[in-house]
């Protein structure tokens, strides 16, 4: 039995990419709608961008880095993984070196 895919099902990859094509443009605002892009609710792999964007553009910020703490005690472990993964990095100053999450 095949499954139908609706416009959001394609549309997720787009998100994530979107956030992470923010992420390297850099531009005005971009770490509030970085942050914002973590809550729960969103889908898991723009919530995943963000996250991982958060590490790279925030790094020094400390409300970006709180905001990667809080993402720690998230119900979706994928995204509490990279958020632990995404801090340690931000404090560190490596970047990630491979999406794993």
């Amino acid at each position: 039995m095949a499954t139908s895919k609706t416009a959001t099902d394609s549309a997720v990859p787009l998100e994530a990419g979107a956030v992470e094509g923010l992420a390297d443009l850099g531009a005005a605002g971009t770490l509030a709608t970085l942050r914002a892009r973590t809550h729960h609710g969103l889908p898991h792999p723009s919530r995943l961008a963000a996250i991982r964007a958060l590490a790279r553009v925030g790094r020094g910020d400390t409300v970006a880095l709180r905001t990667l703490l809080t993402r720690t005690r998230d119900p979706f472990l994928r995204v509490r993984l990279a958020a632990i993964g995404a801090a340690y990095c931000s404090l560190d100053g490596t970047e990630i070196a491979h999406p794993l999450f």
